[in-house]
């Protein structure tokens, strides 16, 4: 068992400070979590924390050291730390024995007197003398608790130690527990014990600092502290060490140096470059000179294996390399258990990719170039682009551009593709249809059709001038594809009609089979369809939509599908299928560029609206600010104000007015920017409701003179929308019956097609504007169909949104017979929330003070508080510039004021702003 000739020496000839256990440190990060873990070993053969250098295992074995010998009825703890020397293993274990003493007087007498005695049995019965020791010794103590400490066991790599101490480890005495720290997962068969749960592994993960414990570190004042730089400098260190013990301490320490902490880290000289370089520099220092050229010369490469090793290094031993540097367990990590495929750790693989960066820049283009070869040999034609790129190789950028582009697309590896084709020189898109097609996918994944739309035509152009240079199949096809594009344009615009014509033409053009085209043809159909004034044909073209995009292995098409889908179960009502559909889309992984590309947060959103139409408030600000913070940095554009709109909904819903409406301002910014006009257009007029429930006439006003979006316009969505905005807004301004005959209008529309979403809002608004007008009992009737309609699905939140005034309302049903119990429960539910929340109540259903000013007057009136000059005014009604300003006149003598100051404050006091 590997100790033979092993006698017990005098313990006078150890080394003490091998048994003494290193201090803790004065700023001691507590890692509560981790001692729980390890205080709760009574089941457990071994303790075991691995990790490489710097994770912090033995200054937490050191701190539950001192934790231990601080408890009443605390069991005996004993440290022992090893050395290379260590190897030997008579020294090994009398080191061992000398370790254990402390459990058991005189133990090393104790052992030797036994080996003494049976010396007839051989040299292996060394390790059955100590585990017999101190079994008879737990007896007699009454079965007392110990602990044994090993630290730094990765520098024993003697077979024979390894043989006796796993033959130790298995038969260790009930009352022992040994707790071991390696850099390295030691050759001791542990595995099945692991899997057993009778050793507790601790690992890199675990010892990780979250940024609670990685802020202990940091001292700076409180002002400091609670400053926008010092978080954003915290944020960025954390994130560059990602949780690294020692290099969170080490940048601590640079931070510390300085007088203001803030603004240093991008100094090299500071942290980023200095200590972890440092160590790096050490850690490079200490392997062989083979193995230290292997580092540098891969460490471009973002994932590695053996046999891509050997290809881009032309050598043939990168196999017997890349098991050392996993058994050194300093820098590389597995991507997946036993796959062989492997990664730098952080932060070593930016200190390497530093150094390789100082190579020859012939020799950098070179090894990308081979590596992209091998990458597209293999079939991972999005690695094989990337190293391309690196390379430098334009041609062969271009021609895998212009073999994957569709895969990409059908992949969401859209920048993927817009890195690429941002770098590739301008001439292959004035040869290339592919190139220009490829383009057109990048720019709709990022949500900007009408760019897009330029590619399409210069591919469209390109084909017309040289298509005799194609063979008839592939011409056909590049013009499906320019079709198919051409249709996601127009759905992606808004255009229904013009994007339906587009598809109607496309089995014309040669589609086939190809499940790929198919599926990016229903992705049009599928945006044309979400737009359609019609649910249930919108309803029935995406669940098509969403099959074929399934089958064919488009992510894209299948997410954005399932997103409009679960919409459109929203708008009629139907919020079960809609939480289905949309839990579908959250929970799908895989095929993305980032773990934050957009499409993963397309599902989040539409369980947060689910959450605010049932009335679940807080959940579901909790989702949607997250899916805002994440969408707002993709050009995902869209789904952005989608996800703002429905954030700004909430906060209103809260009561929150001025969070609400600058959410929606940002949004709406964002969309001018992009050029997004359709998703500007329904976030404003989000906002004029907004605004006129926080009392803000004049702005809401302003938003419906200005607003072109008909009620007949061919995206029903967003007319709807603009119907309903409309109605509160001209019975705000006294026109009631003109607001009566909208929501008439678009209920009967609505029931027609089953848009219960906007059928239950209308309805609402009707009973709201009825009770106002004082015609209670066609108020009830609208109101009791408004709950019918909610009960099955507990919407609630059109009905919160009104506030207090729909108390006497809601009031009248409970105590009523003629209605289901589930509705008389809904309208008693709805109305004890709206006494429990405390948000204002919308000012839009205000009493009226009778005005002297004719229609007209108070139309210019109105405008002219908004801040209309005379010659906007003319403009908004369809007058000459001179009657704008007569009437002017006479609204400033029929309210006795000479200046525009005036008129608001008169304005304001017969409630026309």
């Amino acid at each position: 068992m590997g100790c033979a000739n092993t006698t017990i020496i005098d313990g006078r000839t150890l080394a003490a400070t091998k048994f003494e256990a290193p201090p803790v440190p004065d700023d001691l990060v507590a890692r509560t979590s981790l001692i729980e873990r390890l205080s709760d070993y009574a089941d457990k053969k071994a303790i075991m924390a691995i990790a490489p250098s710097g994770f912090g295992k033995t200054t937490l074995l050191s701190s539950w050291k001192s934790i231990i010998e601080s408890q009443a009825g605390r069991p005996s703890v004993s440290w022992l730390t090893l050395d290379e020397i260590d190897n030997d293993p008579a020294r090994f274990w009398n080191y061992l024995v000398a370790a254990l003493e402390p459990f058991v007087p005189d133990f090393r007498s104790l052992t030797a007197n036994t080996l003494s005695s049976n010396a007839d049995k051989g040299d292996d019965y060394f390790v059955d003398a100590i585990i017999n020791g101190l079994e008879a010794a737990h007896r007699k103590a009454n079965k007392a608790s110990w602990v044994l400490i090993i630290d730094d066991y990765h520098v024993i790599d003697n077979a024979e130690i390894h043989a006796s101490f796993k033959y130790f480890l298995r038969n260790a005495p009930r009352g022992l527990r040994i707790a071991i720290s390696s850099r390295t997962i030691p050759p001791l068969s542990t595995e099945s014990l692991i899997a057993r749960g009778q050793i507790l592994a601790i690992d890199h993960n675990d010892l990780r600092f979250d940024k609670d414990e990685a802020e202990l570190l940091f001292s700076p004042s409180n002002q400091e502290k609670g400053s926008p730089g010092f978080r954003d400098e915290f944020e960025r260190l954390y994130e560059t060490v990602n949780g690294w013990p020692a290099g969170v301490r080490l940048a601590s320490a640079a931070l510390k140096a300085h007088e203001n902490p803030i603004g240093i880290l991008p100094d090299p000289s500071a942290f980023h470059s200095s200590p972890v370089a440092f160590l790096v520099d050490d850690l490079l220092a200490a392997l062989p000179s083979p193995s230290r050229d292997f580092l540098v010369s891969t460490s471009f490469l973002r994932k590695m294996c053996a046999p891509l090793c050997d290809y881009v290094l032309e050598r043939s031993d990168s196999e017997t390399v890349i098991e050392a540097l996993q058994r050194e367990n300093l820098v590389l990590e597995p991507l997946a258990r036993g796959n062989g495929w492997f990664a730098y750790r952080s932060p070593w693989a930016e200190a390497l990719r530093k150094a390789f960066s100082r190579c020859d820049l012939s020799e950098q283009k070179r090894l990308h170039a081979r590596a992209s070869n091998w990458f597209e040999r293999y079939n991972m034609p999005g690695d094989a682009l990337v190293h391309a790129c690196a390379s430098k190789e334009w041609d062969r950028v271009a021609w895998l551009i212009e073999k994957n582009y569709m895969a990409f697309a059908n992949q969401s590896r859209f920048k993927l593709l817009s890195k690429a084709l941002q770098n590739l020189p301008r001439s292959h898109f004035s040869s290339s249809p592919r190139i220009n097609l490829a383009q057109a996918f990048a720019l709709i994944g990022s949500d900007s059709p009408q760019e897009a739309l330029y590619y399409v035509h210069v591919a469209e152009r390109l084909l017309s001038v040289n298509g005799s240079a194609y063979r008839d199949s592939d011409r056909d096809r590049l013009r499906a594809e320019c079709l198919a594009l051409k249709a996601t344009c127009a759905g992606q615009s808004g255009k229904v009609v013009e994007g339906k014509s587009i598809i109607d033409k496309l089995p014309k053009e040669g589609i086939g089979d190809d499940r790929f085209l198919r599926s990016w043809v229903y992705t049009a159909a599928g945006a044309s369809a979400a737009r359609a004034k019609n649910p249930g044909e919108a309803i029935s073209i995406l669940r098509e939509c969403v099959t074929v995009a399934k089958s064919a292995g488009n992510v894209t098409s299948y997410l954005i599908n399932l997103y409009f889908l679960a919409r459109h179960y929203i708008d009629i009502g139907a919020l079960a299928l809609a939480e289905e559909v949309g839990l579908k889309a959250a929970s799908h992984r895989g095929a993305f560029d980032t773990k934050q590309n957009i499409l993963t947060q397309l599902g989040n959103v539409i369980i947060g609206m689910i959450f605010y139409k049932r009335g679940d408030f807080d959940r579901a600000v909790e989702v949607l600010d997250e899916s805002r913070r994440i969408l707002s940095r993709s050009k995902g554009t869209e789904f952005y104000i989608d996800a703002a709109i429905a954030l700004a909904l909430v906060q209103r819903s809260r009561g929150e007015y001025t969070a609400s409406q600058a959410t929606l301002h940002e949004a709406i910014g964002s969309g001018g920017e992009k050029q997004a006009k359709r998703s500007v257009l329904v976030a404003s007029a989000y906002l004029a409701r907004i605004q006129l429930d926080a009392g803000q006439k004049a702005s809401a006003y302003r938003w419906m003179i200005d607003c072109d979006v008909s009620a007949d316009d061919e995206d029903g969505t967003l007319a709807d929308l603009v119907v309903l905005a409309r109605a509160r807004v001209k019975h705000a301004y006294g026109k009631t019956d003109e607001a009566l005959a909208d929501l008439n209008s678009l209920i009967a529309d609505s029931s027609e097609t089953r848009k219960n979403g906007t059928l239950l809002s209308a309805l609402v608004y009707r009973a709201m504007i009825l009770g106002a007008s004082g015609r209670k009992d066609s108020a009830l009737a609208s109101m009791r169909t408004a709950l019918e309609l909610a009960s099955e699905e507990r919407i609630i939140q059109p009905f919160l949104d009104e506030g207090s005034p729909i108390i006497p309302l809601l009031e009248r049903f409970p105590k009523s017979s003629a209605l289901p119990e589930q509705e008389r429960e809904l309208a008693r539910t709805i109305a004890d929330r709206v006494r429990n929340e405390q948000a204002p109540d919308p000012q839009w259903l205000s009493a009226k003070a009778v005005s002297p000013l004719t229609e007209r007057e108070s139309d210019v009136c109105k405008l002219l508080v908004a801040g209309y000059s005379n010659k906007e005014v003319a403009r908004s009604l369809g007058i000459s510039e001179n009657t704008a300003h007569t009437h002017r006149s006479s609204i400033y003598a029929k309210l006795g004021v000479s200046n525009r100051k005036g008129l608001v404050e008169a304005a304001g006091k017969l409630l026309l702003t």
